[in-house]
Formats: C-alpha cells, structure tokens, sequence
C-alpha cells in the first residue's frame, strides 16, 4: 500500500488539512480574529510578494478590475450611496494590499477633479452675506 502522506503525492490527507487549519484556528483566536481573515492577510500577502507578481501586473491588474464596483447611471436613495462607496472603499483597499495600485492612483481615480484642475466656489459669498 503507498504511502499517503508521501510528500511527492499531491492529493494530502484530511488529516494534514485538519491539523494546518486547527493551528490556524488557534492563532487566530489568540490574535482575536477568525480563520477567514488570516486566510485572506496571507493570501493577499503571498500575492503581494510572490516573485512573478510584477511580470504579471497587466494580468494582474485586468483580472482584478473586471470585479471593481460598477457606478450606476443613478442612485435611487442614500443607502445605495452608502453601499456603492462601501464597495468602492473596500476593493480600493484591495488594490492596495495586493501591490497593485498606489494612493495616489487610487485618490486620482476616485476623485470628481483632476488633480491639476482649479476649484472655485461659485456664489459661496453672495448666499452667506459677504
């Protein structure tokens, strides 16, 4: 009978997945977080840094956008504001722990003005009396 546990196979047991995952479930707990957000800091992590992460920003960069929050042509009320500029905040910060995108890219891409442009208030004395 082979060995299962053969570290040359690549189908590992159940009991290496259990082992691996009740570590991490203890971490976690001593951290304060759960299972699920060491997992997503360690997979954000290892893209981050992986070695080919940057042959493949192009890639990388147009597999992420295809799942970046689509404005719509209107709002029909503030909560879908909210969530629309919820969604926007949590996949800018995506891009970001993924190495993907700078600040500055994201402030650019999410600002109304330009960054070179002048912003003028117009009117603002003449409604308040000055």
């Amino acid at each position: 009978m082979p060995n299962q546990l053969s570290s040359t196979k690549r189908r590992k047991s159940l009991a290496e997945h259990e082992a691996v995952l009740s570590a991490l479930n203890i971490l976690a707990r001593h951290d304060g977080t759960s299972v699920m957000i060491q997992m997503r800091r360690a997979i954000r992590k290892w893209i981050k840094q992986h070695p080919d992460a940057n042959l493949l920003t192009d890639e990388l960069l147009k597999e992420t956008q295809s799942f970046a929050p689509k404005l719509p042509d209107s709002f029909s009320s503030r909560r879908q504001v909210e969530r629309f500029k919820k969604e926007q905040r949590e996949f800018d910060q995506i891009m970001l722990d993924l190495g993907l995108a700078s600040a500055d890219a994201v402030d650019v891409s999410n600002s109304v003005v330009s960054p070179g442009a002048n912003i003028q208030v117009a009117g603002f004395g003449e409604r308040h009396g000055a």
